[in-house]
């Protein structure tokens, strides 16, 4: 959370409210308050935890992954804005841009439903539409973020279904893999226009090749299983220090998300 708060502070100029939802019960809030908000001087940081914020976090559901995809639809209320912009924590900003620059909802690029690549989701996506008597969509952006959001579209989406069900009911089916990004596919009909995925990861490659990737993507997903790789974690590391992030921040980053691991 540390880097993604910094390179939001390094490249994004215009104020923006942060919402940074919290799953981990351990700490307190305290410690995430001296630990991020020293960072925010241009922006806005608002935690998000179930002490805060109780109605956000269905008590029904356990498991922390499937939990905070609901919590990112039921948070739609506390954005002012018609749209926002759903981010993980691995997502690193890597160059100067608006936040109005992501246009389009989803994640920038679509995919086929007969793509070979959609398999793995069929069995959600065909739940689903059999669920809501819908037909499948022809495309859907592919499930991964930064994924922008049409708040109207959010709230339509949480009148017509129960999400919280849809979660439980899938958790009872461990054959039915969940994304709350196809979910939102049933219910955004506006059509864009092709163009590359907002975010990014490693790709096999140089520092030079890697800083050219970052020329077409936003940012930056640091994923743990290229940091453990000693190659290609100094390939990212130094990459991003080039962007012009702070050499002890990506470091204790990288360390962190080993460790975590």
């Amino acid at each position: 959370m540390v880097l993604q708060a910094h390179s939001l502070e390094v490249f994004i100029k215009d104020p923006y409210t942060h919402y940074v939802i919290i799953e981990d019960d351990q700490t307190d809030i305290t410690e995430w308050e001296a630990l991020l908000t020293p960072i925010y001087t241009n922006h806005k940081l608002v935690l998000i935890t179930k002490n805060t914020h109780p109605t956000l976090y269905p008590a029904n559901i356990t498991n922390g992954w499937y939990r905070q995809q609901f919590i990112k639809f039921l948070a739609h209320h506390l954005i002012n804005g018609d749209r926002y912009l759903i981010l993980d924590s691995k997502n690193i900003f890597i160059k100067s841009i608006d936040l109005k620059g992501f246009k389009y909802e989803g994640s920038g690029s679509r995919m086929n439903y007969d793509d070979p690549w959609m398999q793995y989701w069929t069995p959600w996506i065909n739940h689903i539409s059999k669920m809501l008597s819908k037909p499948i969509p022809k495309q859907f952006w592919i499930p991964v973020t930064p994924f922008l959001v049409d708040k109207h579209t959010v709230k339509k989406l949480l009148e017509v279904c129960n999400f919280e069900k849809i979660i439980l009911d899938a958790l009872a089916d461990k054959r039915l893999p969940i994304s709350e990004f196809l979910l939102y596919a049933f219910f955004s009909d506006t059509e864009h226009p092709e163009i590359h995925m907002y975010g990014g990861g490693y790709q096999k490659g140089d520092v030079e090749s890697t800083l050219e990737l970052f020329h077409t993507i936003t940012t930056f997903a640091l994923g743990r299983i290229n940091l453990q790789n000693p190659i290609e974690r100094n390939v990212i590391k130094h990459a991003l220090c080039r962007v012009g992030l702070d050499a002890i921040i990506v470091e204790n980053a990288v360390s962190k998300t080993l460790m975590d691991g």
